[in-house]
């Protein structure tokens, strides 16, 4: 995703990821000029609990991954 070859990550509810799924991404992606964020457009917040898991995860330029929230979520931001 970094490098440009792909335009977006989403997930709309799989409750299955992990602060190991998705720490990589929470900083590489808004390095690169992207956002991680949920359904609900906020950011993901990286907290150190092994058994927490995030679903609804989005990861794509800022204009895009509030796009796919507002698809996924059914509101508008």
């Amino acid at each position: 995703m970094a490098q440009g070859s792909t335009d977006a990550f989403a997930d709309a509810g799989s409750d299955t990821h992990r602060i190991m799924d998705i720490a990589a991404a929470s900083v590489l992606v808004p390095a690169a000029g992207g956002a991680v964020i949920d359904a609900f457009g906020r950011p993901v917040e990286i907290v150190p609990d092994l058994s927490r898991r995030w679903s609804g995860v989005i990861a794509a330029t800022p204009e895009l991954a509030h796009q796919l929230a507002d698809e996924i979520s059914g509101s508008s931001y």
